[in-house]
């Protein structure tokens, strides 16, 4: 999610002003003032809204890699050329296109560092130490946060980035060199990177999986789900009709249905975005802020199906040919039970994210996920 996504769901500016100062003060113990009119003792940061970074008026060279990286589109040449020099201007003009200014302590950040503001959290670089420090958001709750910090020092697979060093709210990891798959623009790389990161899944799977019945499943989700809409139209003021008639209809349709479902351990993000393509073609999953125990189907369908992008719910939700699910029952039958099951942990997904972000947050967004919904069920 970049800033200017970010303007439009949060109060990001206050939220990014407390960050920051709560950073300082809790990892390296030092009091600072971060302001949006200058001060004595001040030093000038640049907001670039579109490329989602903060940065001095030079950029340091590590983070200019990091940003061609970053938008290097897939798919177009007008759009590659056009991101190219989009960064290029941002990183070489003196601050030309910023949104806003940030005035910080003077000598605070480090000469190559930058700022990098994520969906829950914000990311400070540090290109001298090759390190990256993740915090999360002030007013943000700690259940995401927690939930990755807690998988990755539990778990120690070959594709989980090692930590360098974590406290309360916060995390080091190094920098890595390279693309996310969603800039990999080689579709040679891209689909072996995909396949990859679906094997690894599949480790993930085959250590942790234990089988329910489906229609336990599905009434579980069912009830939770309900739950969760009664909070959100309590404290979101979101509408919630189409959603509780998706569920009624599903819990109907698989009431008392003992067909095993696989649940397993995974990510719970499996997007694109998310998947990190090293320069030395070494692949990595990050972001493990919503792993959890899901359906087996659910990481799949996310990345495959695209299914956060627009028109990759709907896609998938209308799919007649599941094969790469079940590989040995594809009947219509089993088809439907994996497309009802996959929405069901779609719509827990989208009512977290909700639910977790401060005040009346989230509610566009959660709102534009109900619609999509009510093209393809309604």
């Amino acid at each position: 999610m970049d800033i200017a996504s970010m303007l439009e769901r949060e109060d990001f500016y206050t939220i990014l002003q407390n960050t920051l100062q709560k950073y300082y003060q809790q990892v390296h113990d030092r009091e600072i003032r971060i302001e949006y009119e200058p001060f004595e003792g001040c030093e000038t940061l640049y907001i670039h809204a579109r490329l989602s970074f903060i940065s001095r008026k030079k950029v340091p060279a590590g983070a200019r890699e990091f940003l061609y990286n970053e938008y290097n589109i897939r798919g177009s040449f007008l759009k590659f050329l056009a991101g190219k020099v989009l960064v290029f201007m941002a990183t070489h003009c003196g601050g030309l296109g910023a949104v806003r200014k940030l005035y910080i302590t003077r000598g605070v950040l480090g000469e190559n560092a930058f700022i990098s503001p994520q969906n829950r959290s914000v990311r400070i670089f540090d290109y001298d130490r090759m390190t990256v420090d993740c915090i999360i958001k002030e007013g943000f709750t700690s259940r995401y946060f927690n939930n990755q910090l807690a998988f990755r020092k539990q778990y120690a697979y070959d594709f989980v980035l090692p930590l360098i060093d974590s406290g309360e709210g916060w995390f080091r990891e190094r920098i890595m060199r390279g693309h996310a798959l969603a800039r990999v623009t080689d579709e040679a790389v891209y689909t072996a990177a995909q396949e990859t990161a679906l094997s690894y899944i599949d480790r993930l799977a085959a250590d942790t999986a234990t089988e329910v019945s489906a229609g336990a499943y599905i009434e579980s989700l069912a009830a939770e789900i309900r739950g969760k809409l009664h909070l959100a139209e309590e404290k979101k003021q979101v509408a919630t009709d189409t959603l509780l008639v998706a569920v009624d209809r599903i819990e109907s349709t698989y009431k008392g249905l003992g067909a095993p479902i696989l649940l397993a351990l995974g990510h719970g993000d499996l997007q694109t975005g998310n998947i990190w393509v090293e320069n030395d073609g070494r692949v990595w999953l990050y972001d493990w802020e919503t792993q959890g125990k899901r359906s087996v189907w659910y990481d799949r369908a996310t990345l495959v199906y695209a299914t956060r992008r627009a028109g990759g719910l709907e896609r998938f939700l209308t799919a007649e040919d599941l094969s790469a699910f079940c590989r040995e029952d594809c009947s219509p039958a089993k088809t439907c039970l994996i497309q009802d099951t996959v929405l069901l942990e779609e719509m827990l997904f989208y009512l977290d994210d909700l639910l977790e972000l401060p005040g009346t947050d989230g509610a566009v967004i959660f709102e534009r996920f109900v619609k999509r919904v009510q093209t393809v069920k309604g």
